[in-house]
């Protein structure tokens, strides 16, 4: 019973725990720390022609946007403990239908100490309460739904000596979803690994991850288990080129029949006097929250290009290209690109100002005809930042 309530309130329960955690790490050492504040808004406008993300089979109504997201970022630094804070407001208004208008929430709050100076150990806890797509068995856009998640993570890691360094990894993430056809679930995670500095700024890394998902169907509790076997390197080809390979084997222990298959990830960056240009490649498996045995196999290439035009003055190019594959039923088979192009200015040290337009293109795959979208959109973004403030505690 115990236990069942521990599971329910988990989100809650990890903040009381570091909270309570980061008092006695701050009074076990008895420091004093510096505690900085710093809030923000940030004001987009834009007009999209498809912000519903309705089908070309479907009636496409373009609209315009308004968001407003304003936060607080807290951190409190001490000699060996490091508190940070944040919350965000997410609000989009759109001008013709208003009931598509929401209000979004981000919380975190995270906690790093040294236990000695061999051993650190952090503990972080994110709450995020958004707006998702709904999708039916026919790949219709179905409108939206509104999904909470709360996730806490805590890692420590330990060196064992100057180059190598082990750590394990505990998490728990809730989905709970707002509409009645989606199926609230539960992932409990724990990953054990090691990095090796092997000098010259090259990383060797490996590790191992369970994952077990718990959905709270009608019928009762349904479980999916997931192991995962990674190693990655990452390296500097020069002074103004890194980059970074990683591979993984993944195992879904499904109920019916065992499933394997394969991660990757590789990237590139390149910086030039006054530019940078990264390209990268990536083969990620989710196993959908709120879809019972729902398992998405996801391909992604980007690319970007940032180019600093002057002081105050900058241009980014930014495209991808992805392609999903789900098991069992197909549901979300699509390929999609995404581009945008956006002018960087610093009006004033306090108010930076972003224009620009981005486009994005899906295509459903096999009978899927029905998840083709199309959607423009041209924006302009102001974010205002307050002097930081700043205090001490004794």
């Amino acid at each position: 019973m115990f236990l069942d309530y521990l599971q329910r309130h988990a989100g809650k329960t990890a903040v009381c725990l570091i909270a309570i955690v980061a008092l006695l790490s701050a009074g076990r050492v008895a420091e004093c720390g510096d505690l900085k504040a710093t809030p923000s808004i940030s004001v987009d406008e834009r007009y999209d022609t498809n912000p519903y993300l309705k089908a070309k089979t479907e009636t496409v109504d373009p609209d315009f946007v308004t968001k407003l997201t304003p936060s607080l970022d807290a951190a409190y630094d001490a000699r060996t403990t490091k508190i940070n804070a944040a919350y965000r407001l997410n609000a989009s208004f759109y001008s013709q239908r208003s009931p598509y208008s929401y209000v979004g929430h981000n919380m975190n709050i995270g906690l790093n100490t040294e236990i000695s100076n061999k051993t650190t150990m952090t503990l972080n806890n994110v709450y995020n309460r958004t707006k998702t797509s709904l999708y039916d068995t026919e790949g219709i856009h179905t409108g939206f739904d509104t999904v909470s998640t709360d996730a806490l993570n805590a890692s420590a890691e330990h060196k064992l000596d100057a180059r190598l360094a082990i750590y394990a990894v505990l998490s728990e993430n809730f989905y709970v979803y707002k509409a009645s056809n989606r199926i609230d679930s539960r992932r409990d995670g724990a990953m054990v690994g090691g990095r090796y500095d092997a000098g010259n700024n090259r990383l060797i890394g490996a590790s191992y991850r369970y994952g077990n998902t718990v959905f709270e169907t009608p019928g009762g509790k349904n479980t999916s288990g997931v192991h995962t076997l990674s190693a990655s390197l990452t390296d500097r080809l020069s002074q103004t080129t890194n980059f970074n390979v990683g591979a993984g084997a993944v195992y879904n222990a499904d109920k019916e029949s065992g499933r394997y298959d394969w991660t990757g990830d590789a990237g590139i960056i390149k910086t030039f006097e006054a530019a940078s240009a990264t390209l990268s490649y990536k083969r990620g498996i989710a196993h959908g929250a709120g879809l019972v045995s729902e398992e998405t196999t996801r391909e992604t290439v980007t690319a970007s290009w940032k180019h600093e035009l002057g002081k105050d003055l900058g241009l980014d190019i930014t495209g991808s290209t992805s392609r999903n594959r789900s098991k069992p039923e197909h549901t979300i088979d699509t390929r999609s690109y995404n581009a945008g192009v956006a002018a960087r200015w610093k009006a004033y040290p306090w108010l930076n100002t972003a224009i620009g337009y981005s486009r994005m293109r899906q295509w459903g795959d096999g009978a899927l005809e029905t998840r083709d979208i199309e959607r423009d959109a041209v924006f302009i973004t102001l974010t205002a930042t307050a002097p930081e403030w700043r205090g001490s505690l004794q």
